[in-house]
């Protein structure tokens, strides 16, 4: 293949990766809002979450990545040394962002269950406080879910609380006055399992976003290193 055959190919594999910049960018930033709007809900209160750091993560890596499609295209566009070096140099500090994005993200996916395990049992001990009991309340009608592993955790710890029978919040039935432990519309399932397994998925896909902005972003810097020593060989290729 000759030079100028390559130098074509190449702008053209740069203009690709340049879209592929732009997607995968988006794709974190929008991921990256939902996690801080998730961390700021009552289901994360009872899992005692981190609010900020997976979110803000995310946001400032696709938000790099999207400011990284900018410095490819003009790369591409106009084939000039200083742009593509200072794209290779961008993109290598980003793909060492996102593999630790991607490497935490999937050790916490791997871990995650037992965090929130003990956490939702800290504060389901502590429902006497306002704070966790609107937490509880609004996550336990929402999914339909009752206690961490099922509805009798509430009675294990608050037994004394209850006139006659089991104990059971008001917000384990669809009808708080006629909640009781007893009830035939009594939640029988706990909250853990629906919150655990959300959990991991958000953080499974994170880090999924990662690898995959990795890998497009090491294309990137191939591309520019290629195109940028060829070119150098053939000044004279006329752009279009």
């Amino acid at each position: 293949m000759s030079p100028y055959c390559q130098i074509s190919f190449l702008r053209g594999l740069l203009y690709c990766l340049v879209f592929g910049f732009t997607i995968l960018g988006m794709a974190q930033i929008t991921t990256g809002a939902s996690f801080l709007s998730y961390r700021t809900s009552p289901e994360a209160e009872i899992m005692y979450l981190n609010r900020a750091t997976p979110g803000a993560s995310l946001i400032v890596a696709g938000t790099l990545l999207l400011l990284s499609s900018v410095l490819g295209f003009m790369g591409a566009k106009n084939v000039s040394w200083p742009w593509l070096c200072v794209l290779g140099a961008a993109l290598s500090l980003l793909t060492a962002l996102q593999i630790v994005i991607a490497v935490v993200g999937f050790i916490e996916a791997g871990s995650i269950s037992d965090k929130i395990h003990s956490a939702m049992y800290y504060s389901l001990e502590h429902y006497d406080n306002d704070h966790f009991r609107s937490a509880w309340d609004v996550t336990q009608r929402k999914h339909a879910c009752c206690g961490v592993d099922n509805f009798l955790d509430w009675d294990v710890r608050y037994h004394s609380h209850a006139a006659h029978g089991r104990f059971v919040p008001g917000s384990c039935c669809p009808s708080a006055e006629l909640c009781t432990g007893d009830s035939k519309l009594l939640y029988r399932s706990g909250c853990f399992h629906i919150l655990a397994t959300r959990e991991k998925g958000m953080l499974t896909t994170a880090a999924s976003l990662a690898v995959s902005a990795a890998v497009v972003e090491v294309l990137g810097i191939l591309a520019a290193i290629l195109l940028s020593t060829i070119y150098q060989e053939k000044p004279g290729y006329q752009l279009y």
